[in-house]
């Protein structure tokens, strides 16, 4: 219920903060139907029928992924999310400098930052995270979330097996979506 509740808020400010027109996709191959609908009358009213429906795309993940990568981009997840046992550690150098636990929150050979991602994966991730929040929604799918709470700074993996193949996705944490929410949302109205 918390992952459905920030990705519905940043959604809803998504909404105003990015014109469907930004993200608006054109098929490429549009002009050349367009020049057969000319000539065929049928084609024509086809065409026009996918217009329409293309019309009634809001857009609303494109949107959602582009308000994201505007107003909190990967680049900045870093700064905005700190380790899960950061607390601890600055407790435990405040009592006793000379036992720090700064290796605790350094980066681990089994954790995935967003430095170690391409843009493709990032956006990826963003939009599967939409994705998950849709069909809880719509369908009552449970999202992949296994672990309210992770150790890991950013993400979550999740394992599933489909039967054939084990299928491996990388989630954004609960702080991750959290602090995504608020650093975007923060710098959408400071831009206003």
């Amino acid at each position: 219920m918390a992952y459905l509740l920030i990705v519905s808020a940043i959604e809803s400010v998504a909404q105003h903060a990015i014109k469907r027109d930004k993200v608006r996709k054109v098929h490429p191959n549009e002009d050349a139907w367009s020049s057969r609908a000319q000539h065929d009358q049928e084609f024509s009213q086809l065409l026009k029928a996918y217009r329409e429906a293309r019309g009634q795309n809001q857009y609303l993940k494109e949107r959602y992924v582009e308000f994201i990568n505007t107003f909190a981009p990967a680049s900045d997840w870093e700064k905005v999310v700190s380790h899960p046992l950061q607390d601890l550690a600055d407790y435990v150098r405040d009592i006793s400098p000379t036992h720090g636990m700064d290796h605790v929150v350094e980066k681990h050979w089994f954790e995935k930052y967003p430095a170690d991602l391409s843009n493709k994966e990032i956006g990826t991730i963003l939009s599967d995270s939409y994705t998950h929040r849709s069909c809880f929604i719509h369908r009552g799918e449970q999202p992949p979330h296994r672990e309210p709470t992770s150790f890991n700074r950013f993400f979550q993996e999740f394992l599933d097996y489909d039967g054939t193949a084990i299928i491996k996705q990388l989630l954004p944490n609960y702080d991750l979506l959290f602090g995504i929410a608020q650093c975007s949302i923060r710098n959408w109205m400071d831009s206003i």
